[in-house]
Formats: C-alpha cells, structure tokens, sequence
C-alpha cells in the first residue's frame, strides 16, 4: 500500500524531492515515489512520477534510464490522454 493518501501528496512529495541536489540521491528517491505512485493505481499518479523520475534522471549520471521511464509515459499517453494536464502534454513532447 502507498503511503501517500491521495494525489496531492504525492506532488508535494515530487516537488519535495525536485528541491533536492541533481543526483543519484534524488534519482533514487524518484524511483521510490514512483513505486508509490504504481501502489495508488491512479493513472494521474503514475504520468506524476514517470515525469519526475525522466527529470531527475536527466541531471544525474543516469541519463541513459530516461528510456525506459519514457517509453512508459508514451504508452500511457496513448491508453490515457485525459490522465495529462496541459504541463504533463508539454512534459512529454519536451522529453520527445
């Protein structure tokens, strides 16, 4: 089960973890949120994460996994478009 109740907190936990030093550290804890994100089985949480962890693993020495965390969000923007917002939409074509 998640620890996170609901969407909101798991944002707020995201945008926490965005304030962290660029890194493995704060590629590690994305990954860990989105494991979090997957146990709520919100789709909204999920796009969340995926975005957040394609970020952190952009400033990190992991750049090569932003594959895999983006080919998920692919897949899920075409099963799920109304699970994006505007900001998610532009997210993704940025990472495209």
């Amino acid at each position: 089960m998640s620890r996170f109740p609901d969407l909101a907190s798991l944002v707020d936990a995201l945008e926490e973890n965005s304030e962290r030093p660029n890194g493995v550290a704060k590629a590690a804890a994305a990954e860990e949120l989105l494991a979090h994100a997957e146990d709520m089985g919100q789709t909204e949480a999920l796009v969340q994460a995926l975005i957040h962890l394609i970020a952190a693993y952009e400033f990190s020495s992991d750049q090569d996994r932003q594959l895999v965390p983006f080919a998920r969000l692919l897949r899920l923007w075409g099963t799920s478009p109304e699970a994006f917002d505007s900001y998610d939409v532009a997210s993704l074509h940025w990472y495209f």
